[in-house]
């Protein structure tokens, strides 16, 4: 069974991933996108491991639904500037995007089987 926060978790650690990669090519950045990738690996082990909690009164998927959301902007901006990557962006863009609403609706409802990518 695959849930909401499950799918969340893998989108959130893949995103950590591409602020690595980014951090690697861009020194002026590499501050910035180091500690972006740490806040979305976080939160990644957060909404896996305990999807109900919370921190401080904000629940992990209020928290990881605004990262996501946060993510769906960022790759909406890389799209603008960059042909080469745009439709992939873009695409990237959407997927955060609505699984953001689903994550923070219920973030332990089971994914139906027809969304989930083999």
């Amino acid at each position: 069974m695959t849930r909401y926060a499950d799918l969340a978790s893998d989108l959130l650690k893949e995103a950590a991933n591409f602020f690595i990669r980014i951090s690697e090519g861009n020194p002026e950045a590499k501050e910035q996108m180091l500690q972006n990738a740490g806040t979305f690996q976080h939160m990644a082990d957060l909404i896996r491991e305990d999807p109900e909690g919370s921190v401080e009164h904000l629940s992990h998927a209020e928290m990881a639904a605004r990262l996501m959301e946060d993510a769906s902007k960022f790759f909406e901006t890389i799209a603008q500037g960059n042909e080469p990557i745009r439709e992939q962006m873009l695409q990237n863009s959407v997927v955060f995007g609505e699984l953001a609403k689903h994550v923070r609706e219920n973030p332990t409802a089971e994914v139906p089987p027809s969304q989930v990518a083999e």
